[in-house]
């Protein structure tokens, strides 16, 4: 699994809350595209990636626009948000989960259509989100 994200200390209270879970393999840490693309070009590809996305894609995920998450992709460059559809052909066999602080229906609506396989609200981070990972991780089989 790889954490992404550029918040310091939600990116450090993930992992170390991963950590811990011995079902878990933590493979790195990416807080930008370029960091995201080496983590996943490496040898062993993760299963999956996990997305800080207010933090990480800079999105205003209130506008509850598809568009919006593409052109403010694009608009910030490869280096601060890759389109994650673009991650979603690259890595067939890699979940793409997105922790967001968002959980009204638009919300998870469009992290869905912008390419994820699943959205977190963060609410539920401690509680739900190793079990959720092993359920995306088993997913892949």
């Amino acid at each position: 699994m790889v954490v992404v994200g550029n918040h310091p200390e939600l990116v450090d209270a993930l992992v170390d809350l991963l950590t811990d879970e011995p079902d878990l393999e933590l493979l790195g840490v990416a807080g930008n595209s370029e960091e995201v693309l080496a983590l996943v070009q490496a040898p062993r590809a993760p299963d999956v990636l996990l997305f800080d996305i207010e933090s990480y894609m800079q999105v205003d995920i209130e506008s509850h626009s598809q568009s919006h998450i593409e052109s403010n992709a694009e608009s910030t460059g490869s280096k601060d948000a890759p389109v994650v559809k673009d991650l979603s052909r690259r890595l067939p066999n890699t979940r793409l989960v997105a922790l967001s602080n968002y959980d009204d229906i638009a919300a998870v609506r469009q992290t869905l259509e912008a390419g994820f396989h699943r959205h977190v609200s963060k609410r539920f981070v401690e509680q739900d989100l190793a079990a959720i990972l092993k359920e995306e991780h088993a997913n892949l089989g």
